[in-house]
């Protein structure tokens, strides 16, 4: 008989041996136990048969930044079934499972990263959030005018403290970005190899810094955080110090960032691809957690969710309360005028502000008047999404 529940503490491995095998790739012995460990504080459900794992996923607990708040969030992470259960329904029942879990931890918001995207929007979960590559070659590395202020690269250890005053700032920018903690940047962000390095201005104050790597003469630039143009000047130019050890360079930013326009030769190569996959878990939650203007108009917003029955409804937002109305019950003739009807994936992205009401509204994602829909855009605004973290 097949149940849905949490793996016990003595079950863990089962877990790992089934990453492993599922995602290609090995866990020396000797690193065994530093991975139980890592993964202590993640809520893991697995579908189980007679005792034998099926399938499982992982969420772990986070907070995004929602500009100058946070929120939480679960991170759905390792889905995973092994090859003779699958295509059996059990990551279904999996993901069905992980949004109730997450409604009762007051996670109101949850992110992934998809092996296919297409999958996931079955579930709810829709793109939030794209980040843009650039690729070099030794020849683009042209330094921009000195400005005042310095480079100064730092130790793992002495890194962190600086490195997340700076992001913290930067995140704040944004809708989607990770709170990360010190634990966060020492295991996932700062990987092997990982090199800082910071741009101070001329009073000694932090304005940007660089994580990167260098090996078989290519340079690799996983973030480049800058406030102004001298750190973005500076930070460029600590990058063509390194002319003579790379013959290539490859730059992950955010997608609203400029420095080809500065470049020396604009023409590079640049890529931009989605990165992360956002789902409200709980939209009255999300509704009156207080991130969205207390609009005077009522906007009249009917949701339809497949895997979260609680969502499955109507919510009137006024003045920053909702009412929750039941789908099957009727609307009064002045509400259903006004009425807006979206799927949950429509609903998620524009709480996160990656599309705006009126694009939705063209591409048939929102349907009803578009004069409400105008009202919309008082609620909601676009926003600058972004995502740095893999998880």
């Amino acid at each position: 008989m097949r149940e849905i529940r949490k793996f016990k503490e003595e079950e863990i491995e089962k877990s790992l041996e089934l990453s492993q095998f599922a995602f290609q790739y090995s866990i020396p012995a000797n690193e065994i136990e530093k991975q139980k460990e890592q993964i202590k504080n993640h809520e893991v459900i697995g579908v189980f048969d007679e005792n034998q794992l099926c399938s499982k996923l992982h969420i772990i607990p986070f907070q995004v930044f929602f500009k100058d708040k946070v929120c939480a969030m679960g991170g759905i992470a390792g889905v995973a079934s092994w090859p003779e259960f699958r295509r059996q329904g059990s990551v279904k029942d999996l993901l069905k499972s992980s949004l109730a879990a997450m409604r009762e931890k007051g996670q109101l918001l949850s992110y992934l990263h998809p092996f296919k995207i297409s999958f996931y929007r079955k579930f709810g979960w829709e793109v939030s959030a794209s980040l843009k590559k650039y690729e070099m070659k030794k020849e683009d590395l042209v330094a921009f005018p000195d400005s005042n202020g310095f480079i100064r690269r730092r130790s793992k250890d002495e890194a962190v403290p600086l490195l997340n005053e700076i992001y913290e700032d930067f995140a704040k920018q944004y809708v989607g970005m990770l709170k990360r903690d010190s634990s966060w940047w020492a295991n996932s962000v700062l990987s092997e190899g990982c090199h800082a390095a910071f741009y101070f201005d001329e009073e000694k104050s932090p304005k940007g810094y660089l994580l990167y790597k260098v090996s078989e003469r290519k340079m690799n630039v996983k973030e480049f955080v800058c406030f102004d143009g001298k750190a973005r000047s500076e930070l460029w130019n600590f990058i063509c110090q390194h002319d003579s050890m790379i013959q290539s360079l490859t730059m992950v930013v955010t997608e609203d960032d400029q420095l080809p326009f500065l470049l020396h030769n604009p023409e590079i190569k640049q890529e931009i691809y989605p990165f992360g996959m956002v789902r409200v878990v709980d939209v009255a939650g999300f509704l009156e957690i207080g991130f969205l203007p207390a609009v005077d108009e009522e906007i009249v917003l009917t949701i339809t969710d497949s895997y979260a029955e609680w969502n499955d409804a109507t919510f009137i937002y006024k003045n920053g309360k909702v009412e929750k109305v039941l789908n099957y019950v009727p609307l009064s003739k002045e509400r259903e005028q006004k009425q807006l009807i979206m799927d949950i994936n429509t609903f998620s992205v524009l709480a996160v502000g990656y599309r705006s009401p009126a694009f939705l509204y063209e591409i048939g994602r929102i349907h009803g008047r578009k004069e409400h829909v105008e009202a919309l855009k008082q609620l909601i605004d676009p926003a600058n999404t972004s995502l740095l973290d893999f998880f």
